[in-house]
């Protein structure tokens, strides 16, 4: 007679958040420069920047991670005619880049770098254009185009490849 064999789930390694990479960054003048960073972004690309982030983002313990609300999409759409609502979705993205840093193991320093980056329009993957990041229809021929670097996105030029 043979042993049952049962599914004996492995451990795996669970990577830890931490709360403490905060304080480096929790002064007000550095709250006021990543404000001014975002706000350097247009509301598709902030809202492409915390995607990004929530793809970073990890809960401890699983393998779960955040997504962008759709209440943040909404406001993005918003933010391209009202002040008000620009002001909003930049504090919305701060604050939500603030709680996956500290509840989730979002690695800060490496976000705030690609923050610097997209500011500078120097990042590295090209984001995508405003109609693409909130789900709408777009021609495949411009998508194409766009992944190689031949279009400008949102008015900044991409580096072309190569």
């Amino acid at each position: 007679m043979t042993t049952p064999r049962h599914d004996i789930p492995i451990p795996l390694p669970k990577p830890k958040a931490k709360p403490g990479q905060i304080k480096p960054y929790d002064n007000r003048d550095d709250r006021i420069e990543i404000g001014r960073l975002l706000v350097h972004l247009p509301p598709y690309r902030r809202v492409a920047f915390l995607a990004w982030a929530c793809s970073q983002a990890i809960l401890p313990g699983s393998w779960i991670h955040p997504v962008v609300g759709i209440t943040t999409k909404e406001l993005a759409e918003k933010a391209m005619k009202c002040d008000r609502a620009d002001g909003a979705l930049t504090m919305d993205v701060l604050l939500s880049i603030t709680h996956m840093a500290i509840d989730y193991s979002l690695d800060l320093s490496a976000c705030l770098a690609r923050l610097v980056l997209m500011a500078r329009g120097r990042d590295e993957v090209a984001t995508p254009t405003r109609a693409f990041s909130f789900g709408m229809q777009v021609d495949p021929d411009r998508l194409a185009r766009l992944a190689n670097g031949s279009v400008p996105i949102g008015g900044i030029p991409v580096r072309p490849k190569g």
